[in-house]
């Protein structure tokens, strides 16, 4: 480019990302970027995760004599693989909580039961609740 030329910067997002606004070089918000290169600048175009991340291989192995479930799963974040999600586990009415895989549950009343999982990427992007059905 030429001294003094005007040049329009565009941000455009991933599949999975929003842009997030501009900073540095005199530019802000989020629209096109307009720059004069008479001198050194830094322009930096921010982008966001905002995509969600999924539970998969939900399975509940039951044992009725002890009356235990062990519940184990999996997730994976578009774009992120597995790494640095972390989950939230409910059983039927209750809140989610903190969970891994495997998840126990001891003392489970004879009959009808619902497990949900969720999983949170790094950016907080929470997955759709996995359900699974089983009986104690």
């Amino acid at each position: 480019f030429d001294d003094d030329a005007s040049v329009t910067l565009t941000a455009t997002a991933s599949h999975g990302s929003k842009f997030s606004g501009w900073s540095g070089g005199g530019c802000s918000g989020t629209g096109t970027c307009q720059v004069t290169l008479s001198d050194e600048a830094s322009v930096t175009a921010a982008f966001r995760d905002v995509a969600r991340p999924k539970v998969t291989k939900l399975k509940v192995k039951v044992n009725h004599h002890k009356g235990t479930a062990k519940v184990t799963f999996r997730g994976t974040d578009p774009g992120h693989g597995s790494k640095g999600l972390h989950f939230r586990c409910k059983l039927d009415k209750g809140h989610f909580k903190s969970c891994h895989s495997p998840k126990a549950y001891k003392h489970l009343r004879h009959g009808k039961h619902t497990v949900q999982v969720k999983a949170i990427d790094k950016s907080g992007n929470v997955s759709k609740p996995a359900k699974k059905k089983f009986r104690a």
